[in-house]
């Protein structure tokens, strides 16, 4: 639930709610890629959001815990790659890669 500034509201004795449904999506990139975003009232949003961190992780098949292979080499430092069982996120940790905002 989102509560807004004091006061702020958007029905009599209502307040906004915000409602995040996430599904996996391994060839996200980032935190996640907006699908859709609902108004169902005055008060409620919902928005659907596509990420591969909603993706379950079978660590047998990933060179390391929550790390998908969608994530190596795609340009971006991820810290759950950055291990030599996965080569620093396939070269992205080593080549200068921005870290992503969960690693700064």
């Amino acid at each position: 639930q989102l509560m807004l500034g004091k006061g702020d509201s958007c029905a009599p004795n209502r307040r906004h709610q915000l409602v995040l449904l996430l599904s996996c999506s391994l060839s996200a990139r980032g935190p996640g890629e907006v699908q859709q975003v609902q108004r169902r009232d005055a008060c409620l949003w919902v928005v659907r959001i596509a990420s591969a961190a909603a993706c379950p992780i079978r660590v047998s098949e990933e060179c390391a815990p929550n790390c998908p292979r969608a994530w190596l080499g795609d340009g971006e430092c991820d810290p759950s790659c950055r291990n030599d069982a996965c080569g620093f996120d396939g070269g992205d940790c080593d080549n200068g890669a921005e870290e992503t905002e969960a690693d700064a």
